[in-house]
């Protein structure tokens, strides 16, 4: 592969684009010390930081009319491929956001664009833009979810040694059959909870993590429809999608009661919180609803502007009188109906379980991030 260093360039995306336009026939990276125009998805930009890399890989010719079928699994397999450098440089694993964004501890590590050159039918080359945090990250982004391989290592990189590395493994690896095979290693587990939202709350949608599938779909299970399994096509379509691991997610759980509303916060098997809130909002019962947003948010982070919690009611005036305070607070009520509780001791009909039982509401929680597809009344 043929390398070219440049100290300074709009985007080495753009820069490797006009190379490919140009008749450049041979695999090529582009390596760049600084971009003024660097891109990321959706038109954001890429801040370009002294000692970061910035690199685009160029691929054509027999490499790409081999596999043509495979060129829109490009960016997964171009993630996967990055987080396996990144874990045999510094044995730390990174998990790949879906479709191609890297985390680390939950903190965006790299980001990978890619783009095609197509003249009729024909895709003459595919170039694969990489922004990755070697030795910075920008100022004051840290506590909202962006690190570098430095702060993590305390080691400092050499850009152009990572670079070679890169391009080399994508070079001779980019369409390996055992990708599929590997990729689960990287991507979020199963059971992980996927969270959309925008400013229209009737679109919030929360599903569990499945799988990626082998067209790079990404498959859930939707948690307001039990059982039923949903292919995302594109990142377009799960605008904003936020990935929590299951050992960091708080799960809420709620009853309206009669007389006044049991609440509890889990994260993994430990109780987070546990209260009674009553339905008139004394200072108090505020004081309390302010506890649970903290508590909940601090886990959550600045990723999220709402989170569910997932409740049972006998008492829709109570419920109400609630609801405006803990929307305020960034909460979202989710219903969980009283049929599909899965009830695994004793022979109670089903009618009579109260709403009470916030552990019933657990295991009903726990069975849709463990095996949805297996559902019982």
């Amino acid at each position: 592969m043929e390398y070219t260093f440049l100290e300074k360039v709009d985007s080495t995306s753009s820069e490797a684009m006009r190379l490919l336009d140009s008749g450049k026939q041979k695999p090529f990276c582009i390596v760049a010390a600084r971009q003024t125009s660097g891109r990321g998805r959706r038109g954001r930009t890429w801040e370009s930081l002294p000692d970061n890399l910035h690199m685009s890989v160029c691929l054509q010719g027999a490499c790409i009319s081999s596999n043509i079928n495979n060129i829109p699994l490009v960016p997964i397999y171009a993630a996967f491929l990055l987080a396996k450098c990144i874990d045999n440089l510094i044995g730390l694993s990174p998990t790949v956001k879906w479709p191609n964004d890297l985390l680390i501890d939950g903190k965006k590590i790299a980001g990978i664009l890619c783009e095609s050159s197509v003249v009729g039918q024909e895709v003459k080359g595919v170039i694969i833009g990489l922004g990755l945090n070697l030795n910075q990250f920008p100022a004051g982004d840290f506590q909202y979810g962006v690190t570098s391989l430095s702060r993590l290592t305390g080691l400092t990189f050499e850009v152009n040694e990572i670079a070679r590395k890169i391009a080399d493994t994508i070079e001779r690896s980019l369409f390996d059959d055992y990708i599929f095979e590997k990729l689960n290693r990287f991507l979020p587990l199963k059971g992980l909870l996927l969270f959309r939202a925008s400013d229209d709350e009737a679109t919030v949608r929360y599903a569990v993590y499945e799988s990626v599938n082998r067209q790079g779909h990404l498959v859930v299970s939707d948690m307001g429809k039990p059982g039923r399994l949903t292919e995302i096509s594109s990142v377009t379509h799960s605008l904003g999608m936020l990935t929590q691991e299951n050992i960091n997610l708080p799960v809420i759980v709620a009853d309206f009661g009669n007389s006044n509303m049991k609440l509890e916060i889990t994260q993994n098997s430990e109780i987070l919180l546990s209260l009674s809130l009553s339905y008139d909002l004394d200072q108090e019962q505020t004081d309390k609803l302010d506890a649970v947003k903290k508590t909940v948010f601090e886990i959550v982070g600045t990723h999220a502007a709402t989170w569910p919690i997932y409740f049972g009611s006998v008492n829709k005036l109570g419920q109400d009188k609630l609801e405006e305070s803990l929307k305020t607070r960034g909460f979202l009520l989710l219903e969980i109906p009283k049929a599909p509780f899965r009830v695994r001791l004793g022979d109670y009909p089903i009618k009579q379980i109260g709403f009470d039982r916030l552990a019933l509401m657990e295991s009903y929680l726990s069975d849709l991030c463990t095996d949805p597809k297996e559902q019982e009344v």
